[in-house]
C-alpha cells in the first residue's frame, strides 16, 4: 500500500531495477526512496512511514494506514489555508523594507496582508488544532505584523501585536524551556516589545515596562547560554544588554547602565561595549577607572579617542 501511495505521488515505483530480483534487492537493502518535495508534508510523512525498511516503524495493519489517510483528508483544507496564508505573509515581508515611506492608504493595504495571513493561520488551526505550519505561522505573522507597524510608525499597533505574540511564545517556552529556538524566539519578542515601549516618549511607566521586558530577555538568554554555548545567542544577549544599558542611561541610572554594559562584555567584549563601560564610570565621577577602561578598549590603538573623552 505504501508503494502504491508513493507511485501516486511520484509517478514511478519506489524501487527500480532491470529484473524483478533487482527490485527485490533494492527494497531489501532499505534504501529510502525520495518523495516529491512539493507533495503535502503530512502525506509525505504517511508515505515515508509506510515504506520504512524497519517493520516496527510501519503502520501495524491496513486499517491504521487507512486511518492516517482519512486524517490527512480531514486536514487537507487546513493545510491548503495555511499554505495560502504563508504566501500572503511572504508578500507582506517582501514589502517590509519600504514600509516607512508609504502613505496612509498604501500602509493600510500593506497591513492588510499581515492581518489576512494571521486570519488564515488561525482559521487553519480551528480546522486542525495540531497543524504545525499554522501554529508556527500564527506566531510569525504576529511578529511580522508588529515589525511592519513599527516600520510604519504605528507604535500602538506594534505594541498590541508584540503583546499577542508574547503570550504564544511564553506558552511554547514554558512547555519546553530547554529548547534553544523557543528561548531565542521568546527573548526576541521580549526585546522587541521592550524597545517598542521605550519609544513612548516621556512615559515613565512605559520605560519601566521596557526595562522589565529587556531584563527578562537577557535572563532567558543568559540561562540558555549557560547550557548551550552559541555565538548567535551570545550576540543576541550582548545586543539586549546594550539596549537595556542605553535605556538606563536615558534615565540617568548610570550604575545600572554600567552593570548591563559589563554583562554584555562578559559574552562578547569589544571596543563599543568596553568604551560604554568607561562612559558610565566617567559619568559617575570615576575618572581613573574610566581611563583604565578606555585603555583596555583602545589596546593597540592610539589613545586620542580616550584623551578626548576625558
Amino acid at each position: 500500500l505504501g508503494a502504491i501511495l508513493f507511485e501516486i505521488l511520484c509517478y514511478h515505483p519506489p524501487h527500480s531495477g532491470k529484473t524483478a530480483w533487482d527490485i527485490i534487492v533494492d527494497a531489501v537493502q532499505g534504501i529510502r526512496p525520495e518523495i516529491r518535495s512539493d507533495a503535502p508534508e503530512e502525506l509525505r510523512g504517511i508515505c515515508a512511514k509506510a515504506l520504512s525498511p524497519m517493520p516496527s516503524e510501519r503502520y501495524p495493519d491496513a486499517a491504521a494506514f487507512q486511518t492516517a489517510l482519512q486524517a490527512f483528508l480531514r486536514h487537507k483544507e487546513s493545510s491548503q489555508i495555511a499554505a495560502s496564508a504563508q504566501r500572503t505573509l511572504a508578500a507582506g515581508k517582501a514589502r517590509l523594507s519600504g514600509a516607512a515611506g508609504l502613505d496612509t492608504r498604501s500602509r493600510g493595504e500593506f497591513y492588510q496582508l499581515f492581518a489576512t495571513a494571521l486570519a488564515g493561520f488561525e482559521q487553519a488551526r480551528i480546522l486542525w488544532p495540531e497543524n504545525p505550519v499554522a501554529a508556527e505561522g500564527a506566531v510569525s505573522a504576529r511578529l511580522d505584523y508588529a515589525e511592519a507597524a513599527l516600520a510604519g510608525g504605528d507604535i500602538g499597533l506594534a505594541e498590541t501585536c508584540f503583546e499577542a505574540g508574547l503570550a504564544v511564545h511564553q506558552a511554547v517556552y514554558q512547555s519546553d524551556s530547554a529548547s534553544v529556538p523557543a528561548a531565542r524566539a521568546l527573548a526576541h519578542n521580549l526585546r522587541q516589545l521592550g524597545l517598542t515601549y521605550s519609544l513612548w516618549s516621556r512615559d515613565r511607566a512605559r520605560d519601566q515596562d521596557a526595562a522589565l521586558h529587556l531584563r527578562r530577555a537577557s535572563i532567558i538568554l543568559k540561562a540558555t547560554l549557560s547550557r548551550v554555548p552559541s555565538a548567535e545567542l551570545a550576540e543576541q544577549f550582548k545586543i539586549t544588554c546594550l539596549d537595556l544599558g542605553s535605556l538606563y542611561y536615558r534615565q540617568s541610572a548610570y550604575a545600572d547602565a554600567l552593570d548591563m554594559y559589563r554583562e554584555a562584555a562578559t559574552e562578547r567584549p569589544d571596543r563599543l561595549v568596553l568604551s560604554a563601560c568607561g562612559d558610565m564610570l566617567l559619568l559617575q565621577g570615576q575618572a581613573q577607572a574610566a581611563l583604565e577602561q578606555y585603555r583596555t578598549a583602545s589596546t593597540g590603538e592610539p589613545l586620542l579617542a580616550t584623551q578626548l573623552r576625558l
